[in-house]
């Protein structure tokens, strides 16, 4: 038994729009004028995307730090039942020149003297592993937290067929109760790639994603007319039209794309943002069941990563 909490997420205060995003790397990415003209029409008009948040004022370690002690503020928790801290990006545990890891930072500046540090990489499918995971770890009285982020230099590199990546870093509470957000079941597999790499090109993964989450439902005898949400990354909308409209054949309602517009990707923090976000919007009851997907890319493997969720709060 177990379920999720708190949700926080940090974005930087700077943001820059698609056709900002191109005209600073699109001589570098794209020679050809014409090309870059129609991956900018296409992430404007078909995937979604609008803004996107860039951190240069910062540093994480004080992101950080604001965020777990907003967390301690707000909950009154007894820091000694925290007994893990998960941290979910492998590209930003490491902090001044490589010397001073994140998450144990974190642990040591605020006596969180109970809790094992654990880094976990399944690239953007991270979190959602993690929150399966942290579910059958905890016991009577103890507490999981779940830190990421994704913080990137320059510009080029943010560029994804089917994404642009922004700046943020988020935080999640998992407790041993069945108040808030329970986690009723997970589904987690690690396949090899067939076909072209990248998801936007690739309809056999887009498939798997179809049927994990298919599995599951049915695993635990849940219809998807039953679903209230489906929380994803925030990737292209055209290829969650054909996973979910297409081949899972949802109703669009159940899908929540306002923060591909808003804030973009923003690496394994998207489905803390999406929950948090999704929550204080739409009129979520009691009973209301959800399922949060994501993929995580590792060389030739991807991993495909599913919860089924049932909202008691």
């Amino acid at each position: 038994m177990a379920s999720i909490g708190y949700m926080d997420y940090y974005l930087p205060g700077n943001t820059i729009c698609v056709h900002e995003f191109f005209e600073k790397c699109k001589d570098e990415l794209f020679p050809d004028p014409q090309n870059a003209a129609e991956v900018e029409k296409y992430f404007i008009e078909k995937a979604g995307f609008d803004k996107i948040a860039i951190e240069n004022e910062r540093n994480i370690l004080s992101i950080f730090e604001e965020l777990v002690q907003k967390y301690l503020d707000e909950t009154n928790i007894d820091k000694n039942s925290i007994k893990y801290i998960f941290y979910t990006d492998i590209a930003t545990s490491l902090t001044d020149g490589g010397i001073t890891s994140v998450p144990n930072y974190i642990k040591e500046k605020f006596n969180i003297e109970n809790a094992s540090v654990s880094e976990i990489n399944q690239q953007c499918g991270s979190c959602v592993w993690t929150i399966g995971m942290a579910s059958r770890l905890l016991r009577e009285n103890e507490v999981a937290i779940i830190l990421t982020a994704n913080m990137m230099e320059g510009f080029t590199e943010r560029y994804k067929p089917h994404s642009i990546i922004g700046d943020a870093a988020a935080i999640m509470e998992i407790k041993y109760s069945n108040d808030g957000i329970e986690i009723l079941d997970f589904d987690f597999n690690t396949k090899q790639y067939e076909g072209e790499v990248g998801i936007n090109n690739n309809l056999e993964m887009m498939k798997v994603c179809s049927r994990t989450i298919n599995n599951l439902l049915k695993r635990n005898g849940v219809s998807k007319d039953e679903l209230a949400c489906v929380l994803h990354q925030n990737l292209s909308i055209e290829i969650y039209e054909i996973i979910f409209c297409l081949l899972l054949e949802l109703n669009k309602d159940v899908l929540f794309w306002d923060n591909i517009k808003e804030i973009a990707h923003i690496g394994d923090a998207d489905l803390i943002a999406n929950c948090r976000d999704v929550m204080k919007k739409r009129k979520m009851k009691k009973g209301d069941k959800m399922v949060f997907y994501a993929i995580g890319e590792i060389s030739k493997s991807v991993n495909y990563n599913c919860i089924l969720l049932q909202v008691n709060n």
